[in-house]
């Protein structure tokens, strides 16, 4: 698996649907395999489809998050335009149309385990209706917040209006996608523009500046990821962004097809083992009495002053003597 893989809507290879996806007519449609194959954990097909085309995905293994990008998909009658964001769960079927002046629209797939989360329905939140908050340049909407128990997805829509905002050097613990939409991101000497896909592996240390025009992107995480941040910033759970959340809780209830007979939920996955022993609290520095837990920093008897906590202070760690 390799820590970040580069690829481009565009010219990214044509190919068949993705496993369990029906394209009827299969003519007159555009379908990229954008990031494909075991190297990338988080797969990624866009279809632009002309009107009239129906998808059908067929009580699929795995989850499948969709993002509207252009035109509308029509799913059990309801109309769904650009930004609109449609889950299809473990075990669900559902069937959806092109809308009158086609679609444009991305599938995510976290291939690399059987879903935990059997919920067996189809849930979407239409275009807008995810509340935006606004802080210092910065709009962020978070249609799917991994709190739904039959999907557990995260899927952030992110706006920075500003050119040249620094991202500081940070990692997650989960896998993730990112889409640019418009503008355009900084990455070292790579300027990458809209229609742009990075897979980034959980943990890996990567930072990015907006560029011209100011940059917004989506991001996808198969489950709740953390925010561990490595550079001078304050750290933070990207968890603490339940606050969009709170809002968004609409969009699980939000339900379009009936749950399968004999599905059941599954409790979301737990937090990675690494912050299992730090509790929730207040983002501090860690003491300089105490280990660090990231493995290669274990057993330091000055702690590690470049690798902060993200919940709080440490708890059950071992002293250093």
């Amino acid at each position: 698996m390799r820590p970040i893989i580069l690829a481009t809507v565009d010219k990214a290879p044509y190919g068949a649907p993705s496993a369990g996806v029906v394209v009827e007519p299969s003519d007159g449609n555009d379908i990229r395999r954008v990031l494909d194959g075991d190297k990338a954990p988080i797969h990624l097909t866009s279809y632009r489809l002309a009107s009239g085309t129906k998808l059908e995905w067929q009580r699929p293994e795995r989850c499948r998050t969709l993002f509207v990008q252009t035109g509308a998909l029509l799913v059990e009658g309801r109309k769904f335009g650009p930004d609109s964001v449609i889950v299809v769960e473990s075990g669900a079927h559902c069937v959806a149309e092109a809308g009158p002046n086609g679609a444009a629209l991305h599938e995510f797939l976290h291939h690399r385990e059987s879903s935990l989360h059997k919920g067996g329905k189809v849930h979407a939140v239409a275009g807008g209706d995810s509340p935006v908050t606004h802080h210092n340049g910065v709009e962020s909407a978070l249609p799917a917040d991994s709190s739904c128990p039959g999907c557990g997805v995260w899927l952030q829509d992110t706006f920075i209006r500003v050119e040249g905002r620094l991202v500081d050097l940070h990692s997650h613990t989960e896998d993730e996608v990112i889409l640019v939409l418009e503008g355009e991101m900084l990455a070292g000497p790579r300027k990458l523009g809209p229609g742009s896909a990075l897979s980034v592996a959980k943990n890996t240390v990567y930072s990015f500046t907006s560029g011209k025009g100011g940059l917004r992107f989506i991001n996808y995480r198969p489950s709740r990821p953390y925010y561990v941040a490595h550079g001078s910033g304050s750290p933070r759970r990207a968890g603490n962004l339940r606050g969009l959340g709170r809002h968004a809780r609409h969009a699980c209830p939000a339900l379009i097809s009936p749950s399968v007979p004999g599905s059941e939920r599954v409790t979301p996955r737990s937090p990675s083992p690494l912050w299992a022993s730090v509790r929730a609290g207040p983002a501090r520095r860690m003491r300089p009495d105490t280990a660090c837990v990231r493995p290669r920093h274990r057993g330091s008897t000055k702690g590690c002053p470049r690798h902060r906590y993200i919940q709080g202070p440490p708890e059950r760690l071992p002293r250093t003597r």
